[in-house]
Formats: structure tokens, C-alpha cells, sequence
């Protein structure tokens, strides 16, 4: 049904552990 909307909160929780990671990181 709203899979485009799923589509956004995943690409939104991918974009939030990478920030995490490089911060971890750095």
C-alpha cells in the first residue's frame, strides 16, 4: 500500500546508522 512511504523511513534509517558509523568512526 504505501510502499513508497516504507521506501522513505528505510532510505531515512539507512542515512541515520551510516551518519552514526562515520561518526563512530572519526
Amino acid at each position: 500500500m504505501h510502499y513508497r512511504y516504507n521506501l522513505v523511513l528505510a532510505a531515512f534509517d539507512y542515512l541515520d546508522r551510516a551518519s552514526k558509523l562515520q561518526h563512530a568512526k572519526a
